[in-house]
């Protein structure tokens, strides 16, 4: 390569890593406003982190060294921002463990009910439902006790393989609810909360969590969550959620390879010393497993 060539192969790179600096601040600092555009930004810190990871790499080989000592604040700020709330990998579960099943917005109760089955699920939660053209009640899978509100199943309902000790309904919004379920653990008793914020918007979301924060605070014994937040667990909305009701998050960023494209926003929620684990019924996901971790 000749000297002009070399001279304007230079001037790209050194273009194209201000560049990358300079939108790598424009995301990452306005991401922790508080505002709608704010929370948009702020669903791709971790993907911001590994792609000015690669950057970082990249402006370290071709020498451009100021341009890398950037990107580290970058990297640090979106690194911190994800690690504080959600680990990365989680230990190896213990046998004993509670299984869920997350299925949103399914039309086929076979599907559900068998992959259940298989998965020797203990808890399976069911939101949005298409299924009004099936007698669900005939179909629940032997050794699963069928629970539901009394308006009928059709906008959600939950099975259980445990003891149940109640069952009900939360309204966080008009027409938008929360079903629990509390279940009898050995000496204990823990109440499952299935939510599914798919089609609520920043707003909805954070009147949503505060009515299900305080409901939450009401209650004498341990609490989980799970479902469809549609935020990501780093989000201020959600990140207050978990810290003012004493809550970790249970899974991990790569507990499934599509959390490095899309933003994960199903989680399951619980105490430090519940020991879950939960999958996600993915119909819209056909090259994978029909399970997947959250």
């Amino acid at each position: 390569m000749g000297y002009l060539a070399n001279k304007k192969h230079e001037n790209r790179v050194n273009v194209f890593l201000k560049a990358f600096v300079i939108l790598g601040f424009l995301i990452t600092l306005p991401a922790f406003f508080d505002n709608s555009f704010s929370a948009f930004l702020n669903e791709f810190r971790w993907q911001l982190f590994l792609i000015s990871g690669v950057v970082f790499l990249y402006a370290l080989a071709k020498k451009h060294y100021r341009e890398a000592f950037f990107l580290s604040f970058v990297i640090i700020i979106n690194y911190l921002s994800v690690s504080s709330v959600m680990s990365f990998f989680l230990s190896s579960p213990a046998a004993a463990q509670t299984k869920i099943l997350f299925a949103s917005q399914s039309s086929d109760p076979l599907e559900v009910f068998e992959q259940a089955v298989n998965k020797n699920a203990d808890i399976i939660a069911v939101t949005h439902p298409d299924m009004n053209d099936f007698d669900i009640k005939t179909m629940i899978p032997s050794g699963y006790s069928f629970h539901y509100p009394a308006e009928g199943w059709e906008n959600g309902f939950m099975l259980s393989k445990r003891e149940v000790v109640s069952f009900g309904r939360i309204e966080l919004l008009s027409a938008i609810f929360a079903d629990f379920i509390k279940i009898s653990e050995g000496n204990e008793k823990v109440m499952y909360i299935a939510v599914d914020f798919c089609n609520l918007n920043i707003k909805e979301i954070k009147t949503a969590l505060r009515k299900l924060s305080q409901f939450v605070a009401e209650q004498d014994d341990p609490v989980v969550v799970f479902g469809n937040f549609n935020l990501t667990v780093w989000s201020k909305p959600l990140r207050k959620f978990i810290t003012d009701n004493n809550l970790k998050v249970k899974n991990a960023l790569f507990d499934n390879f599509r959390n490095l494209i899309i933003p994960p926003r199903r989680y399951i929620l619980g105490y430090d010393n519940t020991d879950l684990r939960a999958y996600l019924m993915s119909d819209y996901l056909k090259t994978l497993p029909m399970f997947t971790r959250f």
